[in-house]
């Protein structure tokens, strides 16, 4: 640790009493442009080895060494600065120090670009302060955006055929960034022929379906309106219906009855989604039928090649499950090292390895989970008696091919 030992005045200006206040950019109207008084500034930086670390400058380098001298507990750097998450009260935990007149804190754990933090600085806790100096300074913190982060748009929603089985079971929405995470059905509508909203078509968990990633999110139809047999089925009736037309509507605006903006949907790092995006589907009979790897025609280029590996399932599946659990595996055992295309309305699956592959015997696998649009899995269908005995697939399923010399 580092502390300056140069007696300047204790405070620059007297200016600085005034309470700072940073106000951040991000989703909703934006408040008049902050005004910063000469004095203390807290803000965020890079520590040398790479964290995050909360700057508190223009402080007393004197004061700040006698505070050290004095080898103060965690609860006195606390009193003397503290951050939290947004204003729920959340203390951050971490460690203090002084280098070269700047009080730092370096929280234990990465913060994260969707939260937003509060840093409070109690200047009176250091020794000999003026007796004017206020109680708190309150900063509020938010990692920058970085200059190269891409605009938030939605790339894709899956399934893309645009026939889609009147039991369908989920969606996915796949956003070109990690997106802010609450109240996501507000920006979302399924609208029927007319126009009008389909009357809650989705099952709204509170905690959402994102992935690790927070750029996929999944909307499952409420099951209790697809599966028959069901009160909500039976009390409301099911989401959709075959042979009429639907309209998802993903919109940035969350908007009253009235028409005006209640919020928007923004990044993690509160940019705006750039633009609606709407997606038109017909639905179709229903797919009740379980899966049948046995009925899958695989194509094997011969060896020597880097060309795809394709597999036809005869019907569209889950794009995300066959990013997931489907692989190619050498005699061995062991995974082929590769890259995953799907195509043609996720009927199709594309392997292409990292080097060409070598004659000899392979196996396509399969996880028992991989699912249809409508959840009809390997061996057993969504549809099932559960009083009935079922004959569930083995927990992977193996498909047995031959990989030829070339010329043969």
């Amino acid at each position: 640790m580092a502390v300056a030992l140069n007696r300047a005045p204790a405070w620059a200006s007297p200016g600085w009493l005034t309470p700072v206040l940073i106000l951040l950019a991000g989703c909703g109207p934006k408040g008049p442009p902050a005004v910063r008084s000469a004095g203390p500034a807290i803000a965020l930086a890079k520590a040398a080895d790479g964290g995050d670390v909360v700057r508190v400058t223009g402080l007393d380098a004197a004061a700040l060494a006698a505070f050290v001298a004095d080898h103060p507990t965690e609860q006195l750097w606390r009193g003397l600065l503290t951050v939290e998450v947004g204003n729920d009260g959340t203390v951050l935990a971490g460690r203090y120090d002084v280098e070269g007149g700047v009080l730092r804190f370096h929280p234990r754990y990465p913060l994260l670009p969707s939260l937003g933090y509060r840093a409070l600085l109690h200047p009176a806790e250091l020794p000999d302060a003026p007796a004017k100096t206020p109680a708190v300074i309150a900063t509020r913190l938010r990692l920058p955006r970085p200059d190269d982060w891409p605009t938030p748009a939605v790339v894709k929603v899956y399934p893309t055929v645009p026939t889609l089985p009147e039991n369908l079971l989920k969606m996915y929405v796949q956003f070109s960034v990690p997106m802010q995470r609450g109240n996501v059905y507000e920006f979302i509508q399924l609208l029927g022929a007319d126009g009008k909203p389909v009357p809650l078509p989705f099952l709204e968990i509170a905690e959402e379906l994102w992935d690790a990633d927070g750029k996929r999110l999944t909307l499952l139809l409420d099951p209790g309106r697809v599966k028959h047999g069901l009160k909500p089925r039976d009390q409301v009736g099911p989401v959709l219906t075959a042979g009429r037309e639907y309209t998802l509507v993903i919109s940035p605006l969350a908007r009253n009855e009235a028409g005006g903006v209640t919020d928007r949907w923004c990044d993690e790092y509160g940019q705006p989604l750039e633009k609606a995006v709407t997606v038109h589907f017909r639905t179709g009979p229903p797919e009740t039928r379980a899966i049948d790897p046995a009925t899958w025609t695989i194509t094997a280029p011969a060896a020597g090649s880097r060309g795809p590996l394709t597999v036809e399932f005869g019907r569209p599946l889950d794009s995300a499950l066959l990013r997931r659990v489907v692989r190619v595996v050498a005699a061995d055992g062991k995974p082929v090292a590769g890259s995953i295309l799907l195509g043609e309305g996720e009927t199709r699956w594309h392997f292409t390895p990292r080097a060409a592959r070598a004659a000899g015997e392979y196996a396509l696998e399969a996880d028992s989970i991989l699912e249809d649009l409508a959840g009809n899995r390997i061996g057993r269908a969504f549809e099932v008696v559960e009083t009935r005995p079922e004959n569930d697939a083995p927990p992977v399923s193996r498909r047995p091919f031959t990989v030829k010399p070339a010329g043969n």
